[in-house]
């Protein structure tokens, strides 16, 4: 499509949308699954196909709905194999990691089970260090101050010492 369409934040953008599709798109046989739309999440498209089935009245094969991430993933796909690793299995990695090379890391919770929260919490603090892209020399002066030590607990200290290796 060779056009921008924009709201206005004042509109319901879902059944504006909805008209938007409705007239544009509609076919004989209301079949809008060869159309793609991309959320920020997964609710909106929940609402679309609800404003979609009552402009329609009777049933129709809705379009194709990604999240965000959703449609990276299948555009990545698309360039090649690509595997995501799930996040038990990234949890595991991260405590062979931690009972290799930061055995400290550990200290009241030695078996998997038992580190399993606290990995997650790991995961989720990695992914936003790339979602920022901080450059390395952010992450050394991290580092560098954890080694003088934050007023925090001593295993926030350890994991921000080490921040580097385990990312």
């Amino acid at each position: 499509m060779d056009r921008v369409v924009t709201f206005s934040f004042t509109d319901d953008f879902i059944k504006k949308l909805a008209l938007f599709i409705e007239t544009n798109y509609k076919s004989q046989d209301n079949d809008l699954s060869r159309l793609a739309l991309v959320f920020g999440g997964k609710r909106p498209a929940l609402f679309l196909k609800r404003e979609l089935a009552r402009s329609f009245k009777k049933s129709f094969f809705p379009p194709v709905f990604f999240s965000m991430d959703e449609f990276v993933s299948y555009l990545v796909s698309k360039k090649g194999h690509y595997l995501k690793i799930n996040e038990m299995d990234s949890c595991f990695l991260l405590y062979h990691l931690a009972r290799e090379i930061l055995p400290d890391m550990l200290k009241g919770r030695e078996t998997f089970s038992k580190f399993l929260p606290w990995a997650r919490e790991i995961l989720v603090f990695i992914e936003q260090l790339d979602l920022q892209d901080l450059p390395l020399e952010a992450l050394e002066g991290i580092q560098l101050a954890a080694n003088i030590g934050y007023e925090v607990p001593e295993n926030i200290n350890i994991l921000l010492q080490n921040i580097i290796l385990l990312r």
